[in-house]
């Protein structure tokens, strides 16, 4: 082995062999070196603070563990706790933001029903009826109306249409201002006694008894008009 045996001169295969066992020394001395090493620690490296280890830990792969407080809100410590508001849009606390009640308006014409009528269907020639005049509020919400009783009117009218009596044709009502509020589904009642005679707006002409007949009763309240009613006299 120590004869190098070859087509090349001797002391080629001897520098090969002295560079190979050059290279088994360094690397054998370098992983010494290493091992040693490793087995000291850096001397420039502190130890790991027990106390602050737990609090922020770093799981594999990167991702930050939540802190105690996100986990179990409850445990956090006083006054740490951020205000919380609520989102753009949410409902307001009703306890909070109480609402406002809407004042009552005044009744739209659309919103009262009229009505007339009597107590009974039929009456004698020349008796006085007792008329009667309903309104009543149709809407959803309360209202105000003026229920002045110059504006409250009754008519009687022949099957032709013919005027034939009017309730303030010559004893008027005085105008009273009566405005209440009406609410809703609620009915007023005013109510009249007819003298069962004819008049005509200026009162001049003379009144006559009304003979038996099939008429149209009609009542008003300023500018509203109810649906005619039957009326028979016998």
């Amino acid at each position: 082995m120590l004869s190098p045996i070859g087509q090349l001169p001797p002391s080629v295969y001897w520098r090969r062999r002295l560079t190979l066992l050059g290279l088994v020394l360094v690397l054998s001395l370098g992983a010494g070196w290493f091992f040693l090493a490793g087995a000291a620690g850096d001397p420039g490296e502190e130890a790991a603070d027990p106390t602050t280890e737990a609090s922020s830990p770093e799981p594999a792969g990167g991702a930050l563990v939540p802190g105690l407080e996100q986990i179990v809100p409850s445990l956090a410590p006083a006054g740490t706790a951020e205000p919380t508001t609520p989102p753009d849009g949410a409902a307001a606390d009703p306890a909070a933001e109480p609402v406002e009640p809407v004042e009552p308006g005044p009744c739209p014409d659309e919103a009262i029903g009229l009505a007339v009528g009597s107590e009974f269907g039929t009456y004698a020639a020349g008796s006085k009826p007792l008329l009667g005049l309903n309104v009543s509020n149709l809407g959803a919400v309360p209202c105000f109306r003026e229920l002045d009783a110059a504006l409250q009117t009754w008519g009687l009218f022949a099957a032709d249409g013919t005027r034939l009596w009017g309730s303030n044709d010559c004893f008027p009502e005085p105008s009273v201002s009566n405005i209440p509020l009406l609410q809703p589904g609620q009915v007023v009642t005013f109510t009249i006694i007819w003298s069962g005679r004819t008049s005509e707006p200026s009162c001049t002409v003379p009144r006559q008894t009304l003979g038996a007949g099939s008429y149209i009763l009609r009542g008003y309240l300023g500018n509203l008009v109810s649906p005619d009613v039957p009326f028979v006299l016998t």
